[in-house]
């Protein structure tokens, strides 16, 4: 019986296992398929994402550099900044120099001409102090009768600036000195 049974169940079971092998290949087939591709997606994904690194690495470092030259330019427009603030400063100074040695020779100068010279830049006329006024100086004009003779005549004698006798005078306002 143990023989019998032997020999009916050995073709049952090859029987079985023929029916149950090429099922578990199939299987088998399906999933290594499916790692397969699997690996290629990961493979691609990883190539991705290296090529990914290095454009991050070549952008990185173009900005370092960007920013280090961006370091230097800023530095040099603070120097030129700088360079600028002090000459503004050293022309401010020199005007205000100028300014107060403008107001010292103004103020020293006499009232009527310190009027014409004012510092709004407007002809100002000034009521004339007779202490700053000028002097006026006798000036001895010479004529052609009086080169001939070395006679001083009292009425020959003119103040100021006036045109000889002899000659034509220009304006014939109030001016011109009578004789």
């Amino acid at each position: 019986m143990i023989r019998a049974l032997r020999l009916v169940a050995t073709p049952i079971l090859a029987l079985v296992l023929a029916l149950a092998l090429p099922g578990c290949q199939f299987g088998a087939r399906r999933q290594l398929d499916e790692c397969r591709r699997l690996s290629q997606t990961l493979r691609s994904q990883n190539d991705q994402l290296k090529d990914q690194m290095l454009a991050y690495r070549n952008q990185n470092q173009d900005f370092s550099e960007r920013a280090v030259d961006d370091a230097r330019r800023l530095s040099q427009q603070d120097e030129a900044i700088e360079r600028l603030e002090r000459s503004v400063q050293a022309y401010q100074g020199e005007r205000d120099e100028l300014q107060t040695a403008f107001s010292e020779l103004r103020d020293s100068l006499p009232a009527t001409i310190r009027a014409a010279s004012s510092p709004s830049g407007t002809r100002v006329q000034a009521a004339r102090d007779p202490d700053d006024a000028p002097k006026p100086r006798e000036f001895k004009v010479p004529s052609r009768a009086r080169a001939e003779t070395d006679v001083d005549e009292p009425e020959d004698r003119r103040t100021g600036w006036a045109p000889a006798a002899g000659e034509p005078a220009s304006d014939p306002g109030p001016t011109r000195a009578a004789p």
